[in-house]
């Protein structure tokens, strides 16, 4: 295969992240001040995944690149995910009419399996003439503009870390980690750190390191299974206070009572929603920090 169609997504048939960023390393260079970067997510695709299946997530995929290059010109880009980037040339009021006809045709399609709807961020040249950071920017207001529910552009406004957004680490404990690939996303998109591991005794080692604001596990890992997690740690200062949210296949009366009895009050069937119990990280987070929370999961 070459190189070319190495760095093309198979589903979209866009270029992908290291094209985007040599392109604008390239664009920048030009006339920075006329130069937008442009980035999109579908929201809740993970659901959607879950709901109708991968194939019909990949669908979705190749109708949004195509609704988003229609409009949005070549300079297009399956970054991540769900997640497009753009390089746009255009005055600021020409660069949101074509945000938000992205943002308007994507919500009132009718092909799509379910009505669909993007979150969207906009950063200027002019506003920061580094290419990283223009690129951080770009995907930080996306996060923001999903943060706030999602379907809007984020044309401006605070950083991250002003904007509501749960700092600090999460432990997620998993032997089959990479099938969370996509709660991984959804809780570094909301500004926490992630650290997996696949056993209870690395787990155990690396909490009392970390002190973690969270700590998500399956019930079944080895040396150290998820329910003896949370016994041990409750014995431990510092540590006993740290929520746990458990994960499993399994669901019945039995373990969750003997999660409530270890004051595990979370409890997921596996496939989890990535959208849920990222709202739910975010706010035991902040709540661990000591924040108000601005919302209700």
């Amino acid at each position: 295969m070459s190189d070319s169609l190495q760095q093309r997504c198979d589903i979209t048939n866009l270029p992908t992240k290291p094209i985007f960023r040599a392109a604008l390393a390239r664009e920048i260079t030009h006339s920075p001040n006329e130069l937008w970067v442009f980035a999109a997510s579908i929201d809740r695709i993970d659901v959607l995944n879950q709901q109708y299946g991968r194939s019909a997530g990949d669908d979705v995929l190749a109708g949004v690149a195509r609704i988003i290059g229609e409009r949005a010109g070549e300079l297009m880009f399956r970054y991540d995910g769900p997640v497009f980037i753009g390089i746009i040339r255009a005055d600021v009021m020409e660069v949101l009419g074509i945000a938000e006809a992205i943002r308007r045709s994507i919500h009132e399609a009718t092909h799509f399996v379910e009505p669909l709807s993007v979150s969207v961020g906009l950063v200027s040249g002019s506003e920061v003439e580094d290419a990283e950071e223009l690129e951080q920017q770009a995907t930080s207001r996306m996060r923001i503009a999903r943060r706030r529910g999602g379907n809007q552009v984020c044309a401006s406004g605070p950083s991250e870390s002003e904007s509501g957004l749960a700092t600090g680490t999460v432990v997620i404990v998993d032997p089959a980690v990479e099938m969370l690939d996509a709660l991984i996303r959804e809780l570094e998109s909301g500004g926490l750190t992630v650290v997996s591991v696949d056993d209870g005794l690395e787990a155990m080692q690396l909490v009392t390191q970390l002190a973690p604001q969270v700590i998500i596990t399956e019930v079944s890992v080895p040396k150290i299974g998820g329910l003896a997690l949370r016994d041990r740690l409750r014995t431990i200062e510092g540590l006993s206070g740290i929520p746990f949210i458990l994960m499993s296949h399994r669901k019945n009366d039995d373990l969750i009572r003997e999660a409530a009895a270890l004051g595990i009050l979370h409890y997921f069937r596996k496939p989890v929603s990535a959208v849920e119990i990222g709202a739910l990280v975010q706010n035991l987070a902040r709540l661990q920090a000591g924040e108000s929370l601005d919302g209700c999961t």
